[in-house]
């Protein structure tokens, strides 16, 4: 025969109280669980934050750079344009008739006179 535990016949409020004790206890163990889980959530949160915060600053200090680059590309592609517009104005007026005409008079005039032809 197997020794059984002998139960001790309990009153109803006391057996009552018991097992709100022992609810008592499990939902104790239950807060505890959760905030252990909580405390791993906001370090592991803090973690995420300050790497982000490092990303963060890193695109700032690479979009101000990129700013920088663009405003001088902007300044030499003006720069580019001018002498551009430049030579190719003088060009325009160089390869004009009417200055080809007007210059081949003037060297004319210039070999009149040095040659003596004009006085």
């Amino acid at each position: 025969m197997v020794d059984a535990p002998i139960m001790m016949p309990m009153q109803p409020d006391a057996a009552a109280q018991q097992m709100l004790i022992e609810q008592v206890r499990r939902l104790s163990d239950s807060v505890d669980r959760f905030n252990s889980t909580m405390s791993l959530v906001q370090q592991q949160l803090a973690r995420m934050e300050a790497e982000n915060r490092h990303t963060i600053e890193r695109r700032d200090r690479n979009e101000a750079r990129l700013t920088k680059v663009e405003d001088r590309v902007d300044d030499l592609e003006s720069w580019r344009s001018e002498q551009r517009g430049e030579r190719g104005t003088i060009a325009a007026i160089a390869k004009s008739p009417l200055v080809g005409w007007i210059v081949g008079a003037l060297l004319t005039l210039f070999a009149a006179i040095k040659g003596g032809l004009i006085k």
